[in-house]
């Protein structure tokens, strides 16, 4: 029971600095794209360097969810259950908005007016990388689910065979 509510503040802080984390990425992205219009309205031919500050916080992002990915999940026994699964899905919504803000900077790279210049191979490249990334994704899903169906299933196993070694030796 206390396992189960020190894990459930854990996650809860967990979520808040994830929270927190995509809230200032979210307001630096604002702050570099209004600065990077007024820039190339200003000089259309001079190319902004803001893309490698976005990319930086685009990586430190990335590093968060794969730390907060990482962490164990809970058993589905406890009685916390209802609270852990908002939290999860509260980073699952954070994540799926930190997947829409890079497809959003993957367009807006592909799209831009100053790359309008970049020939048709590189902005082939990044659709096939897009494509690529989410079917990495969805394999990396797949896996997961086939992986844990098998963990249970080797878990079940075990079990019953404590249970029958346990009902053999009281037969005994």
């Amino acid at each position: 029971m206390k396992e189960a509510a020190r894990k459930e503040r854990e996650y809860q802080r967990k979520l808040q600095v994830s929270e927190a984390v995509m809230k200032k990425l979210h307001r630096k992205n604002q702050k570099l794209t209004k600065e990077n219009d007024r820039l190339r309205s200003a000089a259309p031919s001079v190319n902004v360097k803001s893309d490698h500050e976005t990319d930086s916080q685009i990586s430190r992002l990335e590093n968060r969810i794969r730390q907060l990915e990482s962490t164990p999940t809970l058993s589905s026994s406890s009685p916390t259950d209802a609270s852990l699964r908002t939290i999860q899905q509260k980073f699952e919504s954070l994540q799926n908005q930190y997947d829409n803000l890079l497809q959003c900077r993957v367009e807006s790279i592909t799209n831009n007016s100053s790359t309008a210049k970049i020939n048709r191979e590189v902005k082939a490249f990044f659709v096939a990388l897009r494509k690529k990334i989410h079917n990495d994704l969805f394999q990396h899903e797949v896996e997961r689910m086939v992986w844990n169906e098998k963990m249970s299933d080797l878990e079940e196993q075990v079990c019953s065979n404590y249970v029958e070694k346990s009902m053999a030796e009281e037969a005994a």
